[in-house]
């Protein structure tokens, strides 16, 4: 008798004959999944890739800067016909409709069976404007792009693991709040930005910054608008990833601190202050990677739909006390390797 594999179908045969909308494709994290989707699911039929105009520079040299980034060197090498399969959509999450042409709006709505949503502004100093448009009206206009795609099986949202530390357990869960993210969206389209700062303190609260306060609310967000949807959320903590081959005597930590390495080496992280027993929670992207590509594939397999703040499918990608790094070992280990393997 033969048994039935319910590991069927496989994360890449889920993806066969399927397109992908990726946001956040020029960003750090979202790079990593375009690259990873193109390299180990072959049969993807396409990925459609939201990029902006920057600093007058256009989306298509935008996106040669990315696919001839170190990230897609092994891809380049054994698939580079793969490449071919992005599309480029330009927009920009900040922007109502997420700044899409009505054109590519159909395309999307005609093809994309998949979403992964990466994009975000990561700065801890944004203005309450710029963090709310950026990082929480950017879910409800995805949400409302999302309704419409036909052939839509799942979408997943990237969110952080640090959007519930006022909290003294973070479960793998939606946590409710009494804050409407609507009317806050209305409060950063409508209020000058004077006084959005004055108020700025009484609505985060124990919020450590506008950041974790907005993708807090999109989480939120996402058990109103995103009813009737198959949605799941993964919150990375601290992605951290290798920026070359390693090499005998490296540790498995270094492939999660090297970023920070680099921060300190370019000047960009020069002091901090810290318990030398406190856990440095850093997790390798590509575990992050994998989990927003799994998670994807789980949501199907599932049949899940999102419909309350009980049920949306929660993944906290993090290190915790599995794998732990102390802060202590983490200023050992940039010390050490830094002089051994300067930044370039």
């Amino acid at each position: 008798m033969e048994l039935l594999d319910i590991n069927k179908p496989s994360i890449s045969e889920f993806y066969n004959g399927r397109s992908v909308f990726v946001t956040g494709g020029t960003g750090f994290l979202g790079k990593l999944v375009v690259e990873k989707l193109l390299r180990s699911c072959p049969g993807i039929e396409n990925i459609y890739f939201l990029i902006r105009p920057r600093h007058n520079t256009h989306i298509n040299d935008r996106h040669l800067k990315v696919v001839n980034s170190p990230a897609f060197d092994l891809l380049r090498e054994k698939s580079p016909e793969a490449l071919q399969k992005i599309i480029l959509i330009e927009g920009d999450v900040s922007c109502l409709e997420l700044g899409i042409s009505k054109t590519d709006q159909e395309v999307l709505f005609d093809k994309v069976s998949v979403i992964i949503h990466a994009a975000a502004s990561v700065a801890l100093n944004d203005t309450l404007k710029k963090a709310v448009l950026t990082n929480l009206r950017s879910m409800r206009e995805l949400l409302k792009l999302a309704h419409q795609m036909k052939n839509l099986k799942s979408m997943i949202h990237t969110s952080t693991a640090y959007c519930n530390l006022i909290l003294p357990e973070i479960k793998e869960k939606i946590h409710p709040t009494e804050l409407d993210p609507h009317a806050i969206i209305n409060l950063c389209e409508n209020f000058p930005d004077d006084i959005l700062k004055e108020w700025t303190p009484r609505l985060l609260k124990n919020h450590e910054n506008t950041y974790v306060f907005a993708k807090a609310l999109a989480e939120i967000l996402i058990t109103i608008d995103g009813i009737g949807l198959p949605i799941a959320i993964v919150r990375p903590s601290i992605i951290g990833a290798c920026v070359a081959e390693p090499k005998v005597g490296w540790t498995d930590s270094y492939t999660a601190i090297t970023p920070f390495i680099d921060a300190v080496a370019r000047g960009m992280f020069c002091s901090g202050y810290c318990s030398k027993d406190a856990l440095c929670d850093v997790v390798p992207a590509d575990m992050v990677v994998n989990t927003i590509i799994a998670a994807s594939w789980t949501v199907t397999r599932e049949n899940y739909t999102c419909c309350d703040v009980a049920s949306v499918k929660v993944y906290n990608s993090v290190s915790g006390d599995v794998h732990p790094i102390t802060f202590e070992q983490f200023a050992d280990l940039s010390v050490n390797i830094g002089q051994k393997y300067p930044s370039g």
